[in-house]
């Protein structure tokens, strides 16, 4: 029983096959007009005869072929199926039948040898076959028209070669809407830092390259509702401007395609491919190190919408968790260069790299990294406990998680400072010990608070006095800088701003340049100051900006030098008596060398006036020599004295006339030595005498600076009467000077001061 079981269901399954066979047979005959029609406008295509309108007739066509095919189709029956079993397996006498016939007798001997034959033919039937599908294209195609159709084919792709994308793409493109539709109106606006118009869209664009960023916006006026707007997918949402008109709006932020209107009357369709900006391009042409710790660099960048943001960045070599320290730069492209200084940088004696990095407006960055190492020298500090502090802030600095060991130097230091410190100083160390200790505050905040601390330390008990004068200094040049653009200052706030930043000078300077005896219950003249911070207020308010810029920028100058001030030790004090001294005499003896070379010329000139000179110049000198104060020029300038004074006792007035020029140059080249060391040392005015460049008679009536007024002032510069007589006697001195002209020099000369 049990193989007859076996034996009727591989029948069963053999059945199922053959009817799935013969069901695809079937289905593919009916498929097969409408697909010889859609090869046929293939190859039509493809030879250039294709269109939009015939593509719809071809599809009708199609539709039409497939749905009579399909119309007709039917399941396959169960004689059909076991005729195909029996075929496919070579089975003769249709043993099918047997299956289902049964004797005409009832007797049990006819029976058992029924079941016994019936049971002998589902043995055979078990393992027949249903065979291959068999498309019979032969039956339906008698002229072959199959073959003819595939040589087209390819003779058609042959023949289209290269534009046969293009004409497959016209000739399955649905044709143009027959009825006027809504009008559609597309563009593409450029992100704001491209500074490009927008872009409008035509039918005939199908591809726009276009930046991440732009803004695509969609106007449909026509319709009541309005047709979908798909980007990428995603549907644009509309609002409504007015009844039959409504405006979409989206940020392409990335490539895709957008459609407007339904796929069967597409209005709109484009392929917009979206791309970044491209990042800068950064090359760093030089750098150095140079005055102390200033870091000078040269660069080149290059970016075709401009730059966000650009700075350097310094890192110390070597170590990984160091605190970097950051500065911005001018964002301008192309050749640039800069200078950041690095006074206040942790990393003393430590090397360390740069990167320079640029962000471009559309939010792309760039870097280079110099592999180059740099070094510093650092603060230039003399105080113990500053040094100390300076030390524990650079471990800090190079080591941020180390914070325990710098609380517990912090705390040593703070208990036993190395050199008497405030106070102030000692409980502000120990509060930032415990802070840091106590991890509340962090690795940057500290190192900054400990620079602060060095500095304060380094500074003693002036640093309160300085830290003012940097504030009101600030506040007055912020004041003045904001009246640039148009924001001046009424003149209470400036009055009061002046009067802040004078005392606070006059509280710095008296720590700074203690009173000498004898200039008891004098007070530093402030009226030149006062004047040029008014005047450039008038320039500003009168529209002067470039001027008032000028202005502005020698204001900022003077307070920086008055800041800077340190006070004269005793030694400084009386090299700079001598210095100043000198200067007149040499001024005296520059005036009386030339008069004596203008009697000289007149044939009048006596060796006992030239010897008078010499001994003052000898004089001048040894003063000097005691006082340590080296002046090149005077040497030279006595050994023409006294070429000269020879010269005028054999009567050659022409070699004394040389030698007298010689003694004037040299002359002149000893006071631009004394003039060029007066800058370098502070000298406060006691007078109301003004600055160069900026008295009444100067500027006149109408503001305009003179042009050859020194931006680099500093307070105690050489007479501006005395630079004069100087001019006057180089241009007596130079050869060729006519004899009328000599005369009025000299006239010149005896009326100056």
């Amino acid at each position: 029983m049990g193989a007859r079981e076996d034996s009727v269901s591989a029948i069963a399954r053999l059945r199922r096959r053959a009817f799935w066979l013969l069901w695809a047979e079937d289905f593919c005959a009916a498929l097969a007009p409408g697909c010889f029609i859609c090869v046929a406008y293939l190859v039509a295509a493809l030879f250039g005869f294709g269109n939009g309108w015939a593509f719809v007739c071809v599809l009708l066509l199609a539709l039409a072929a497939f749905g009579f095919g399909l119309a007709r189709l039917k399941r396959p029956g169960d004689q059909k199926i076991d005729r195909r079993i029996e075929s496919a397996s070579g089975l003769k006498h249709r043993p099918f039948a047997d299956l289902d016939d049964a004797p005409e007798t009832g007797e049990e001997m006819a029976l058992a040898l029924w079941r016994a034959h019936q049971m002998r033919v589902e043995r055979m039937i078990a393992g027949a076959r249903t065979g291959t599908p068999a498309p019979r294209a032969a039956a339906r195609d008698r002229f072959a028209l199959r073959g003819f159709l595939f040589l087209l084919l390819l003779t058609g792709v042959v023949i289209a070669g290269p534009l046969a994308p293009a004409r497959l793409a016209g000739a399955f493109a649905l044709p143009d809407w027959p009825f006027a539709g809504p009008v559609v109106t597309v563009w593409i606006t450029p992100p704001d830092y491209v500074q490009a118009p927008p872009l409008l869209l035509s039918p005939e664009q199908k591809t726009i390259s276009v930046l991440m960023g732009s803004r695509v916006s969609v106007i449909v006026d026509g319709a009541a509702n309005p047709p979908a707007a798909l980007l990428d997918g995603a549907t644009l949402g509309y609002s409504a401007l007015d009844e039959t008109s409504h405006r979409a709006d989206a940020v392409i932020s990335a490539s895709g395609v957008l459609a407007v209107g339904p796929w069967w009357h597409r209005l709109g369709w484009w392929q917009i491919d979206a791309a970044p900006p491209g990042a800068p391009v950064i090359r760093l042409t030089g750098v150095g190190v140079s005055k102390g710790n200033t870091v000078g660099m040269h660069w080149n960048v290059a970016d075709k919408f401009g730059l966000a943001s650009f700075g350097a960045t310094f890192y110390p070599v070597g170590g990984a968790q160091g605190l970097v320290l950051k500065f911005p730069l001018h964002t301008d492209v192309g050749d640039g260069s800069g200078a950041v200084d690095l006074t206040d940088s942790p990393y003393a004696g430590v090397p360390v790299g740069l990167v320079l990095t640029a962000t471009n407006l559309g939010g792309v960055s760039a870097s280079v990294d110099r592999g180059d190492k740099l070094t510093l020298p650092g603060l230039a500090l003399t105080d113990p406990t500053a040094l100390a502090l300076a030390g524990l802030r650079q471990h800090l600095a190079l080591q941020p998680a180390d914070g325990l060991n710098t609380a517990n130097g912090l705390h040593a230091l703070a208990a036993a400072p190395p050199s008497a410190i405030t106070p102030s100083a000692d409980v502000q160390m120990a509060a930032l010990a415990t802070a840091i200790a106590l991890r509340q505050t962090g690795a940057q905040a500290a190192v900054d608070r400990m620079l602060a601390l060095e500095k304060e330390i380094e500074a003693g008990p002036d640093f309160a006095g300085e830290k003012a004068l940097a504030a009101s200094n600030q506040a007055l040049i912020s004041a003045l800088e904001r009246g640039l653009h148009g924001q001046a200052a009424d003149a209470g706030a400036l009055q009061k701003l002046l009067q802040a930043m004078e005392q606070a000078l006059a509280q710095h300077l008296a720590t700074a340049q203690p009173t000498a005896p004898n200039q008891a219950g004098q007070k530093m003249d402030m009226s030149a100051l006062d004047r040029l911070a008014r005047k450039i207020a008038a320039d500003e308010a009168a529209g002067r900006t470039a001027q008032a810029a000028q202005e502005l920028q020698q204001l900022q100058q003077v307070l920086q030098a008055l800041q800077s001030a340190k006070p004269m030790t005793a030694a400084e004090a009386a090299k700079a008596a001598a210095a100043d001294a000198a200067a007149q005499q040499i001024a005296q003896m520059t005036k009386g060398e030339a008069a004596v070379l203008d009697q000289t010329h007149k044939g009048s000139a006596t060796p006992a006036e030239q010897g008078a000179l010499l001994s003052q110049l000898n004089a001048t000198m040894q003063n000097l020599s005691q006082a340590g104060v080296p002046v090149p020029g005077l040497g030279d300038a006595g050994a023409a004295m006294r070429s000269a004074e020879g010269a005028l006792g054999q009567q050659d007035n022409a070699g004394a006339e040389d030698n007298e020029n010689a003694a004037i140059t040299a002359l002149q080249k000893a006071a631009a030595a004394l003039a060029a060391a007066q800058k370098g040392r502070m000298s406060i005015s006691q007078g109301s005498e003004d600055m160069p460049g900026q008295s009444q008679e100067e500027n006149g009536i109408n503001g305009v600076p003179d042009e050859q007024s020194d931006p680099n002032f500093s307070f105690g510069g050489t007479n501006p009467a005395r630079e004069i007589q100087q001019q006057i006697i180089k241009d007596d001195a130079t050869p060729g000077v006519p004899p009328p002209a000599h005369d009025y020099y000299h006239r010149l000369l005896n009326q100056a001061p």
